[in-house]
């Protein structure tokens, strides 16, 4: 039985009355509210939040934390983990680890998840006070590209800043971890960690010209901007606004820092033209076996048979009846050759 065309109708109707009953003023404002409201019933939610929960106490604290331990020169309590823990980034593995711990307690309320956080920010605050002026990092030799950073000491590529590895993406990740730790979970060692390490990144590159600290920028730096802002808020500290401010990036196509990049790298071809004409002519030799490969793959297509079509015209030198079990993927010694020498005429099925 179709249902009233009016029916849909009603209901948009309804909907709108309801839409209408709200104040949607500008003067509303939209609120949040915490992730601790919110507890998944039984379900596929719930099932991959639980296994999400599992992976994540399958990791060790200690190693987490290993990288920022040996930074800060105190002795390592467990290896640090492989990979691009001990390849260059190490140590922003430990923020995300903390943001998910966060959250994790706060979505189940489950005292594991927050016992394992509050012994971590207590690790991380060890290693904060061992480097003496709220420096916290896991980023190696990180002293010494911090330096070369505050006399604006700058060699920047896309993803090297003085040949450290996105050293301000890395830290992002501990600065957001931070953040979480404070504000799902209230741990107030996190926000002291955490302001005093703001403050130390304000005394780094408070020298820095606005031109300089936007070539800094040409290395991928996270989202630094963000949890400053965030940070300014938590604290209540306008400064903190300014330096989120200086970690945007600049889109004044004016600016003497608009395209430092080209720059940088003129400056190293000037340095060495020679190697630039080889390096050059290699791409255009390059640039030739690839046109050559393309031109050949595109004139052996043209020469050769599709496989669809070379079905087709297997399938029209085929009986009616043998084209239904070419097109159905029957084998013709089963019985349906039998049913079918019975069965009125198929037509002309094509497979497709």
């Amino acid at each position: 039985m179709k249902s009233p065309k009016w029916i849909p109708l009603l209901f948009l109707a309804s909907g709108c009355a309801a839409f209408a009953a709200h104040d949607l003023s500008p003067s509303t404002a939209v609120e949040t509210f915490p992730l601790a409201q919110v507890r998944l019933l039984d379900g596929p939610f719930k099932h991959a939040q639980d296994l999400n929960g599992r992976y994540l106490l399958e990791h060790d604290v200690d190693r987490m934390v290993a990288p920022y331990r040996a930074e800060a020169g105190l002795p390592l309590k467990a290896p640090k983990y492989p990979n691009w823990e001990s390849s260059g980034l190490d140590g922003h593995t430990a923020g995300h680890y903390l943001t998910a711990l966060a959250q994790t307690w706060a979505a189940t309320g489950e005292a594991v998840y927050k016992e394992r956080l509050d012994y971590m920010v207590a690790e991380l605050a060890e290693c904060q006070a061992a480097q003496g002026d709220g420096y916290l990092g896991g980023v190696p030799r990180g002293r010494v590209l911090w330096d070369q950073i505050a006399k604006a000491e700058i060699d920047f590529q896309n993803f090297s800043l003085n040949g450290a590895w996105v050293p301000w993406y890395n830290l992002h990740k501990i600065f957001a971890g931070l953040r979480d730790a404070w504000k799902l979970t209230g741990n107030a060692q996190a926000k002291d960690v955490l302001i005093k390490l703001t403050d130390w990144t304000d005394r780094l590159l408070a020298n820095l010209t606005d031109e300089q600290f936007q070539m800094m920028l040409r290395t991928e730096h996270g989202g630094m901007n963000e949890v400053l802002a965030d940070v300014a808020v938590i604290a209540g500290e306008p400064r903190y606004f300014t330096l989120a401010q200086r970690f945007s990036t600049s889109r004044d196509p004016r600016s003497a820092a608009a395209s430092p990049r080209r720059t940088h790298r003129t400056s190293r071809q000037h340095a060495d033209p020679e190697n630039h004409r080889l390096r050059a002519h290699r791409g255009a030799r390059r640039g030739c076996v690839v046109a050559r490969r393309r031109a050949l793959l595109l004139e052996h297509r043209r020469r050769k048979p599709q496989p669809r079509l070379r079905r087709q015209q297997r399938a029209r030198a085929l009986q009616p009846d043998e084209r239904f079990l070419v097109a159905a993927r029957i084998p013709r010694r089963s019985g349906v050759v039998q049913h079918l020498q019975h069965a009125p005429s198929l037509g002309n099925v094509v497979p497709q």
